[in-house]
């Protein structure tokens, strides 16, 4: 599955490449996600609870998409997807690097459904100070997720290259398992909700 993820991106790198501007738009987004299986949990010294999941947190990813025919759009992207405490005296966080593969078809001139894969890179909990008494840090090895994505745009396609904004609503089928750990099979699964932007 690794393999023919790697080569999927070479062929979507080559296609991409060979493509003509504008056919060819950069783009990045940034949001938010919540869901998954509970890693760590507890209370903060103030009495404010935290949980840090499997399947929440910030994300941040950058990529590029190709228009392959007037409805038709492929694209893929690396990412940032990081879920933490946040305390004075220390630090629990659970983070993951996705590598996506998605198509997307027109709806409208402003909507469009897509849908694809997803491979997470580089999956670990991590724990600083307080938070080693809370977790044992360790990496963990990710399924093929799933991904299945809903955009809405401020402004309708245009085929000169211009900034388009738009929101996204996602839904996420993946799960983790420890590396070198127990055989426990934790859900990653979750609804991220996050801000679009393509030139």
């Amino acid at each position: 599955m690794k393999n023919w993820l790697i080569g999927s991106m070479l062929v979507l790198g080559s296609t991409l490449a060979q493509a003509q501007a504008p056919t060819v738009r950069f783009h990045g987004n940034l949001g938010y996600s919540v869901g998954g299986a509970t890693l760590a949990s507890g209370n903060y010294t103030n009495g404010t609870s935290y949980r840090v999941s499997a399947g929440s947190g910030l994300i941040l990813a950058l990529g590029a998409d190709v228009r392959v025919t007037d409805a038709l759009t492929l694209q893929a992207t690396f990412g940032s997807h990081v879920d933490q405490t946040n305390a004075d005296n220390g630090e629990i966080a659970f983070k993951r690097s996705p590598v996506e593969l998605l198509a997307f078809y027109d709806m409208s001139e402003k909507f469009r459904l897509g849908g694809g894969v997803r491979k997470a890179q580089n999956a670990e909990l991590t724990a600083t100070g307080a938070g080693l008494t809370v977790v044992t840090p360790g990496a963990y090895e990710s399924t093929m997720g799933v991904v299945l994505e809903g955009q809405y745009f401020f402004q309708p396609y245009s085929a000169e290259r211009k900034a388009r904004w738009g929101l996204g609503v996602r839904l996420v089928s993946e799960s983790f398992k420890r590396v070198n750990g127990s055989a426990e099979t934790r859900d990653g699964s979750h609804l991220g909700v996050s801000m679009l932007f393509y030139y």
